[in-house]
């Protein structure tokens, strides 16, 4: 789903009358609606009479500093995002503004076009931020068990589970290893006329040949070493019910055919009895094989394959439908903070976007597993880029910018060529374009804190003031 466009709401807080309708003017024209005032007092005013999404804010008000008023805003309005701007640039502005909770700095002079792109990210900030309060909702309206996307893909699937869920024929499902096989076989069992009796899975793949014949139809005390005593099979357990034969393809010969009787006959006899049994059960069979290419090289009966195959349902892979990667990662998300006792807000634009592009080689259950790798590892109340697994970060070859790019990265601009330069000006030159946001991404992360910015870039203090130099943070205030 395409995030909604985003109608800025804007206060303006500038002394000076005419930049105050310059700032008014460009404001109005990228369609976002504003506020004017030019002191802290009608500023407070403002913001308790209306929320705004933004607040432009000067440092040097005639009543007022502008990060006492970033401050106060910080507290009846946390969600609004304030941008300082002032004549006075220094890093140590920037810092403090960022320590009380600004989300960007603007110096003076700037020309407006830096103010337009401005905008733009705080539009594309609020749609993301939006778009993850309504995966939220989604998440909470999924019941435990559900099948969860909205893809073209995933609604057919859903459709012909609601058509042969009534049905008493038996169900063959096929897909790739975590698409969701299992969750499948659990909604037929769920819609249909057996949803009162029990559902048990059988994994022909994980309980060794010499067992699966016991685990599957039962045996009689004294029939083999060890049997001590009766013990019931799955069949009998799922008497009333559902029985999944999970990975069935990996069944040996001499079960196929004793399950090819259950399922023609109805009935099946426990190892070591002398009596049959009738089974009152519903068979639903999965695998990850084509079970058709296992019949040519003689691994699995024809005969038992139309058995089985009564009614085929095929669950698409993750990467045939991408659309559903949100809401699953928002659920995942959600499950994970629940069990991690993590109050997690959402995950960021760039780190879905990520998601997003990934392959998925083992489906949900990979992404179900990187949305975990990323909990553990987050500081905060946000999934950012960083967090996700190495395979995903390298897949989308982000290991050949700093790390914290992933935060807010930007195309990349390739320099002159034209020129004579070593590999070390090159990539200098390549970077450049960058370091703007770098900066800014690693001090909003830590909140101001230096020290904690430096770490995270692998530098020291005083390198890390360097590149905030570099980046030209004292005149552009990027």
């Amino acid at each position: 789903m395409e995030k909604e466009s985003v109608e800025l709401s804007v206060l303006i807080v500038e002394d000076d009358p005419n930049t105050l309708l310059m700032f008014g003017r460009v404001v109005e024209s990228q369609g976002a609606k504003c506020v004017l005032v030019g002191t802290f007092e009608d500023a407070m005013k403002a913001t308790t009479d209306q929320r705004f999404d933004m607040l432009l804010v000067d440092r040097k008000l005639p009543d007022g500093d502008g990060i006492d008023l970033i401050e106060q805003v910080r507290h009846t309005d946390p969600k609004a995002l304030v941008v300082m701007v002032t004549a006075h640039g220094t890093i140590d502005i920037a810092v403090q503004a960022m320590k009380m909770g600004a989300w960007d700095f603007l110096a003076k002079p700037f020309c407006f076009e830096r103010l337009e792109v401005l905008l733009q990210r705080v539009k594309e900030h609020l749609a993301s931020q939006r778009e993850n309060e309504r995966l939220r909702r989604e998440v909470m309206e999924v019941r435990a068990g559900e099948m969860i996307g909205s893809s073209p893909a995933i609604r057919s699937v859903k459709e012909r589970i609601a058509q042969i869920a009534p049905t008493p024929s038996t169900v063959l499902i096929q897909g790739e290893t975590g698409v969701g096989k299992e969750l499948a076989a659990r909604a037929i069992h769920r819609m249909s006329s057996r949803s009162s009796g029990p559902f048990v899975v059988v994994d022909c793949a994980a309980i060794p040949e010499t067992l699966l014949e016991s685990a599957l139809f039962g045996h009689e005390k004294g029939s083999f070493t060890d049997a001590h005593v009766t013990r019931k099979g799955m069949v009998e357990l799922a008497a009333g019910g559902t029985l999944l034969l999970d990975e069935v393809a990996e069944l040996a010969p001499s079960l196929q055919s004793k399950l090819l009787r259950l399922l023609q006959e109805r009935v099946y006899r426990p190892i070591g009895s002398e009596t049959e049994k009738s089974a009152n059960i519903r068979v639903v069979s999965a695998t990850r094989w084509d079970l058709s290419s296992r019949i040519r090289s003689g691994l699995f009966r024809e005969d038992l394959y139309y058995r089985l195959n009564v009614i085929t349902l095929n669950i698409p892979p993750l990467q045939k439908r991408p659309s559903d990667i949100p809401v699953l990662a928002n659920w995942f998300l959600y499950q994970q903070s629940v069990r991690a006792e993590k109050a997690m807000e959402g995950i960021s634009e760039p780190a879905m976007q990520l998601l997003k592009r990934y392959d998925w080689p083992g489906n949900v259950r990979e992404l179900q597993h990187a949305i975990e790798h990323a909990v553990a590892l987050a500081p905060g109340t946000m999934i950012e880029a960083d967090y996700l697994p190495k395979t995903i970060l390298e897949s989308a070859s982000v290991n050949s910018l700093p790390r914290s790019f992933t935060h807010a990265p930007k195309a990349f601009v390739q320099p002159d060529l034209s020129e004579s330069m070593s590999w070390k000006d090159y990539q200098e030159k390549a970077m450049e374009p960058h370091l703007k946001s770098y900066v800014q991404s690693l001090l909003q992360q830590h909140g101001g804190n230096v020290s904690a910015a430096a770490k995270h870039a692998g530098l020291s203090r005083n390198g890390f003031y360097m590149l905030m130099r570099r980046a030209n943070w004292e005149s552009d205030g990027a």
